[in-house]
């Protein structure tokens, strides 16, 4: 199997201005094309290495197979099985890897309705955002979120514009997350304003992304 090299390294700029390379680490060449193609999609620059050789300067992450981790030593792997069927899981592994503050919460933003927006942020890096049909849909995102913060603390923020699916959506959250996780109610008033384009789908995002920077009651 060959490996398609890139010549140049190219550098993920952080918002703190902190070079984090990410190095595309595999001699299959159908891998090679399942981890850049999910790359590309998500917007994730990248340079090539051969699993066993000198890691480039400056690559602090590379996506490799199970059966080629064990020749990459020295920096932090992602398998590409573990990213392959979701690219919201594979955007949230590679940059919970790429954050440059380990301390940094994941903040998840809920804006409760007809249809439930829902975002996901470590810091000021947003990792989901979406418009889901049901609460349980919203649930089961909002609990995928959750789990891929392993460590970190975790907050969720959820809107007051609908008080009761609110209290029904904070209230499932805090039976199936568990205590380790922090839930607050925030005031949205003002996060729907007129935007263009005027599409529900846009608005209840940045509805939602509004809410998960505000801070609320503890429920």
């Amino acid at each position: 199997m060959k490996l398609v090299r890139i010549s140049a390294v190219i550098e993920i700029r952080s918002n703190k201005d902190v070079l984090l390379p990410v190095a595309v680490a595999t001699l299959d060449g159908r891998a090679y094309y399942k981890i850049t193609s999910i790359l590309r999609r998500i917007k994730v620059p990248f340079t090539s290495m051969a699993p066993g050789t000198e890691i480039p300067e400056g690559v602090k992450l590379a996506i490799t197979t199970s059966k080629e981790k064990d020749l990459i030593v020295g920096i932090d792997v992602v398998l590409l099985e573990d990213i392959e069927n979701d690219e919201d899981v594979a955007k949230q592994k590679i940059l919970k890897q790429l954050q440059v503050d380990r301390d940094e919460p994941l903040v998840v933003g809920v804006d409760p309705g007809r249809r439930i927006g829902v975002v996901g942020y470590y810091g000021n890096s947003e990792l989901y955002g979406e418009v889901l049909g049901s609460s349980e849909e919203a649930i089961q995102r909002i609990l995928k979120l959750l789990k891929s913060g392993q460590r970190r603390s975790k907050i969720v923020r959820i809107g007051n514009g609908n008080p009761k699916l609110a209290a029904e959506l904070a209230e499932t959250l805090r039976i199936r997350a568990g205590n380790d996780v922090h839930i607050e109610i925030v005031d949205e008033s003002g996060t729907s304003a007129a935007i263009k384009p005027n599409i529900r789908s846009v608005r209840d995002v940045r509805s939602a992304r509004l809410i998960a920077f505000r801070h609320g009651m503890k429920y």
